[in-house]
C-alpha cells in the first residue's frame, strides 16, 4: 500500500513539472521540425547512370532513390545534365525524372504518387541519348530533388562533379582558324578528322567534295593529301593536308574559306553472313577558315629554352614571309644578319631567303644566342624594328647558376691533369750518402713509396670515375636538350604549319634520333630509311615513321 502510494506521489511530481515547464516553453518547439528529404543511389543499379561510359547517340539511364521521413512526395524531381558542357545548367538542361516500381521497373503514373509511401526509398529514372561532337568526352550532372518544403538537395553520398562519358564518332577540328599569307605566297591548311575507334574499321570517309569547293578568286588548292592514324586509345586520326597557291596580284584583305559538306559511309555486317551489309550513311562540316592576305608577316618567334642559366647557350628563331613584290628583301636580310641582342652574346647566326612557287619568298632566321652576364630573373631578349617589320620582346627565366667548372674532355688535358697529379704526389726521401743507411731505412723508405703509389694509383682511379660521371651527366643533359628543342619545334609546327616550322621540326627530330644512337658523325644528306638502318632501328618505329613524314612534308614544299 506504501508502494502504491509512492508511486502515485512520483508521477504526481512528473505531471506538476510537466506542466510547469509547458506554460513557460515557446509553442513553437513543440511543432515536430521537418525532415530532409534523402538520396541515395539505387540498390537495384548501384551505379547512378548506366552505362557509365558510352558513344555519342547511345542511350543512358539516371537514377537515383529518394526517401523523406516525413512522408511527403518530391518536387521537384529532376536530374541536371550539362549538354552544351559550358560548366553551367540553364533551363533546357534540368529534366524531370519519373518515379518507376523497384522491381519490375515499370513507370508509376503521376496521378498514382499519392498513394506511395515515401517514407520508403522510392526509385527515379530519367532514359535519354547524348550527342557529343566534342573531344571532350565527359557530360557532368547532378540529382535536385526537394520535398515542397526544405531547400532542394543534392546527393550527398559522392564527391562532385559527377560525370557520365560519352565518346563521340567524328570530330573536325582546324587549328588555327585564321591565317596570314603573301601575295604569291602558298597556304598550308591541316583538318583533323577524330574517329572513335569502335566505327574506325568500317568507315570511309568521302573527300572528294573538296575538289569541287568554291574559292575565292586568286585563291586555288594545289594539292590535296589524306592520311590516317592512331592518335589515342580511344581515336583515330583522319588527316587531310590542303595546298593553296595565292596569286601574285589577290589585293591585300580578308578571305573566307568555306568547305562543303563532307560525307562518310560506315558498313555493318549483320549476324547472317548470307544477307549484305547496312550501310549507314552521315555528314559533316569542316570549320569555316579565315585568310587574311597582307605584304610582310613575322610568325610567332620561338625559343628552345624559357628557362636557362649563365652561360647556356638556346636558339631563338623566326621566320619572315615577304610578297612577291616587296622590294627591299636583300636590305632586310642584310639587317637581319647583323642583328645584336646585347646583352646577350650573339654565337651564331643563320639568315636564309628562299624564293616560293609564286614568286613570294620567305626569310628563315635563326639565332643561337647565350647570357653571360648576371641579369635580373625576369629578363627579355630585346625586341628590334626593321622598317614595317617589328619583333616583339621574349620573356626568358634566369637562373643564378654558374656553369659548371672544366674538366678533361681530351687526352692532352687528361695528360697534363695527370702530370700535375705526379708532381704534388711525389715522394721526398732524404738525400745524402746512400751507403749509410741501414736496412731499416730502405725498409721504410720501399713502404712510402709503395704507400704513396697506391694513394696515388687510387686517387687517379677515382677521378677518372668522377670524370666518366661528369660526362655521363653532360651527355643526358645534351640529349635533354635536344628532345626538348624537338618538342619545341613540334609544338611550333603543329600550332604554324609553315615551311620553316616544318624544317625545324625535321632536323630536331633527326639530331635527336642521331644523338639518342651516340653517331654525331651522321651527315646531313642522310635520309629516314638510311637512317634508320645506321641506327639500328626498326623501319616501323614511331619516330622514324614521324621523321619520314616530316621528310616527306618539307621535301614536297621545296
Amino acid at each position: 500500500m506504501r508502494m502504491k502510494q509512492s508511486l502515485l506521489g512520483l508521477l504526481a511530481v512528473v505531471f506538476t513539472l510537466f506542466v510547469v515547464n509547458t506554460a513557460h516553453a515557446d509553442p513553437t518547439d513543440l511543432v515536430k521540425k521537418n525532415e530532409i528529404p534523402r538520396l541515395s543511389s539505387s540498390s537495384t543499379i548501384p551505379t547512378k547512370v548506366y552505362p557509365p561510359s558510352g558513344d555519342s547517340g547511345n542511350e543512358f539511364a539516371f537514377g537515383v532513390e529518394y526517401l523523406d521521413y516525413d512522408g511527403e512526395q518530391c518536387n521537384p524531381c529532376q536530374v541536371w545534365i550539362d549538354i552544351n558542357q559550358d560548366g553551367d545548367y540553364g533551363a533546357n538542361e534540368k529534366f524531370d525524372m519519373v518515379l518507376v516500381d523497384s522491381s519490375s521497373n515499370a513507370e508509376i503514373p503521376k496521378s498514382e504518387w499519392g498513394n506511395q509511401i515515401w517514407t520508403q526509398w522510392r526509385r527515379f529514372q530519367y532514359k535519354t541519348t547524348i550527342e557529343n561532337t566534342r573531344l571532350d568526352t565527359q557530360f557532368t550532372y547532378r540529382f535536385v530533388f526537394s520535398d515542397g518544403i526544405d531547400e532542394p538537395v543534392e546527393m550527398r553520398d559522392y564527391l562532385e562533379p559527377q560525370s557520365v562519358s560519352v565518346r563521340p564518332l567524328i570530330v573536325v577540328d582546324v587549328d588555327p582558324l585564321r591565317y596570314q599569307v603573301v601575295p604569291g605566297g602558298t597556304l598550308r591548311v591541316v583538318v583533323r578528322a577524330y574517329l572513335n575507334q569502335k566505327i574506325v574499321q568500317n568507315l570511309a570517309l568521302k573527300w572528294d567534295a573538296i575538289d569541287k569547293m568554291v574559292l575565292p578568286s586568286g585563291i586555288a588548292l594545289r594539292n590535296r593529301k589524306s592520311s590516317i592514324h592512331r592518335a589515342t586509345s580511344d581515336f583515330d586520326v583522319a588527316e587531310l593536308t590542303l595546298d593553296f597557291d595565292i596569286d601574285r596580284s589577290l589585293p591585300v584583305g580578308t578571305y573566307q574559306i568555306q568547305f562543303p559538306s563532307m560525307t562518310f559511309e560506315r558498313t555493318i555486317a549483320g549476324p547472317d553472313p548470307k544477307k549484305p551489309a547496312t550501310k549507314i550513311r552521315g555528314s559533316f562540316m569542316i570549320p569555316t577558315v579565315s585568310i587574311q592576305v597582307v605584304p610582310i608577316f613575322l610568325s610567332t618567334p620561338v625559343i628552345t629554352a624559357k628557362a636557362l642559366t649563365l652561360g647556356t647557350a638556346f636558339d631563338y628563331f623566326f621566320t619572315v614571309s615577304l610578297s612577291a613584290d616587296f622590294k627591299d628583301a636583300d636590305a632586310l636580310v642584310a639587317t637581319l644578319r647583323a642583328q645584336t641582342f646585347l646583352p646577350l652574346r650573339r654565337i651564331s647566326h643563320e639568315v636564309i631567303k628562299t624564293g616560293l612557287s609564286g614568286h613570294a619568298s620567305v626569310i628563315s632566321v635563326h639565332y643561337v644566342l647565350a647570357m653571360e652576364d648576371d641579369v635580373p630573373k625576369q629578363y627579355q631578349i630585346p625586341g628590334f624594328s626593321v622598317g614595317s617589320l617589328s619583333v616583339s620582346p621574349q620573356p626568358l627565366i634566369m637562373f643564378p647558376i654558374e656553369p659548371p667548372g672544366k674538366i678533361p674532355t681530351d687526352k692532352a688535358e687528361m695528360s697534363e691533369l695527370t702530370a700535375r697529379l705526379l708532381v704534388l704526389s711525389a715522394p721526398i726521401l732524404p738525400s745524402g750518402n746512400m751507403q749509410s743507411r741501414t736496412f731499416l731505412f730502405y725498409v721504410m723508405g720501399g713502404s712510402s713509396a709503395i704507400l704513396v703509389c697506391m694513394v696515388f694509383v687510387l686517387g687517379r682511379m677515382r677521378m677518372k670515375s668522377h670524370l666518366a660521371n661528369k660526362l655521363a651527366q653532360q651527355e643526358s643533359f645534351r640529349l635533354k636538350s635536344l628532345y626538348e628543342t624537338y618538342c619545341c619545334a613540334q609544338f611550333s609546327y603543329d600550332r604554324d604549319s609553315s615551311i620553316s616550322n616544318l624544317g625545324n621540326a625535321y632536323h630536331a627530330l633527326r639530331n635527336w634520333l642521331a644523338a639518342k644512337g651516340k653517331r654525331s658523325d651522321i651527315a646531313d644528306g642522310v635520309l629516314a630509311d638510311e637512317l634508320a638502318e645506321i641506327l639500328q632501328m626498326p623501319s616501323d618505329d614511331p619516330l622514324i615513321l614521324r621523321l619520314r613524314e616530316f621528310e616527306d612534308r618539307y621535301f614536297m614544299t621545296m
